[in-house]
C-alpha cells in the first residue's frame, strides 16, 4: 500500500511538472484572406496596421518574461516603406494588445530592455541611417527623436528649398515623407506638451509641412494632422513664428516661400475652428 501511494503521488508530481512545461502561446504570422494576420492562441489579429497597408509581415524578436511578453513586429510595403513597427503585448489569460505602428519607414530595429520595456532603435528613414528611438512601456509608446527633414539649405544662403519628388508621383512622394515629416507622436496634444523640439527643428519641421501641404493640393490631410502641433500652447505660437520666418527668407526659393504663406493661413484657418468647437 505504501508503494501504491508512492507511486500515485509520483504521478502526481509528474502531471503537474508535465502542465508547467507546457509552452505558452507565441504569436505568429498566419495567412488572413489575401493578406498577412497575426494569431496569439486562439486570437486572431487581422490587419494589425490597420489603414497602414503592408505587402508582408514578420516577427522581429520576442522579449520580456513569461509574465508579459513582447513580440516587434515589423511589416514593408515595398521600396516606398521598406519597413513600419508596431508591438504586440501577451499576458497569459488575456487577449494580446496592440500598440499603434511606429516608425518612419526606416530598416534595421533593433531593442534592448529599459526600464521594464523596450528602446526600440531605427533608421530615420528608407535610405537614412540617422537612429531614431521609440520608448515602449506600461504608458505606451513615446517617440524620443525627430527623424532628419528632408529640406535642404542653399549653400551660402539662408534659404529653405522644398524638395523635388525625385521621378516619382507627387502623391506618393508625399505620403513617404509625411510620416517622417510629422510622426504620429506629434500629433497628439498630450504628446506635444513633453515633447523636446529645438527652434531649428521646428522650423524644418512647419517648412516641410508646408512643402508637402502644397503638394497636397485640395486635400487638406497635412493639415488635419498638424492641427495639435499648431495649436498647442507650448509650440502653436513658435509654428506660425517660423513659418513667417521661412517665409521671408530671402536665400528660399519662391515655391518655398509661396508654400510657407498658404499653409500659415491655412492653419490658422484650421486652429480657429478647432477653438471654435
Amino acid at each position: 500500500m505504501r508503494f501504491m501511494k508512492l507511486a500515485l503521488c509520483l504521478a502526481a508530481v509528474c502531471a503537474g511538472s508535465s502542465v508547467a512545461r507546457t509552452p505558452q502561446s507565441e504569436l505568429t504570422v498566419v495567412n488572413a484572406g489575401n493578406e498577412q494576420g497575426l494569431k496569439y492562441g486562439g486570437t486572431l489579429l487581422s490587419r494589425p496596421f490597420g489603414a497602414q497597408l503592408v505587402d508582408t509581415i514578420r516577427i522581429v524578436g520576442t522579449y520580456g518574461s513569461a509574465r508579459e511578453r513582447y513580440y516587434l513586429v515589423e511589416g514593408s510595403a515595398g521600396a516606398n516603406c521598406p519597413a513600419r513597427y508596431l508591438i504586440v503585448t501577451a499576458r497569459p489569460g488575456q487577449p494580446p494588445a496592440l500598440s499603434a505602428p511606429f516608425g518612419t519607414c526606416g530598416i534595421g530595429a533593433t531593442v534592448r530592455p529599459s526600464g521594464g520595456g523596450l528602446m526600440i532603435t531605427v533608421a530615420s528613414g528608407p535610405t537614412d541611417r540617422l537612429p531614431i528611438r521609440y520608448l515602449f512601456g506600461r504608458a505606451g509608446l513615446r517617440q524620443l527623436d525627430l527623424p532628419s527633414h528632408s529640406l535642404t539649405v542653399a549653400a551660402g544662403a539662408p534659404g529653405l528649398h522644398c524638395p523635388a519628388p525625385h521621378g516619382t508621383i507627387a502623391t506618393d512622394f508625399a505620403a513617404t515623407e509625411f510620416d517622417r515629416v510629422l510622426p504620429v507622436y506629434y500629433r497628439s496634444s498630450g504628446n506635444l506638451r513633453h515633447a523636446e523640439i529645438a527652434p531649428d527643428t521646428l522650423r524644418a519641421m512647419v517648412a516641410s509641412l508646408a512643402c508637402l501641404s502644397s503638394i497636397d493640393g485640395e486635400d487638406p490631410t497635412v493639415a488635419k494632422a498638424a492641427v495639435a502641433l499648431f495649436a498647442s500652447k507650448r509650440y502653436g505660437d513658435a509654428s506660425f513664428a517660423a513659418l513667417d520666418q521661412v517665409a521671408s527668407m530671402s536665400g528660399s526659393d519662391p515655391q518655398m516661400r509661396a508654400s510657407a504663406r498658404a499653409f500659415s493661413a491655412t492653419m490658422h484657418y484650421f486652429v480657429l475652428r478647432r477653438e471654435a468647437l
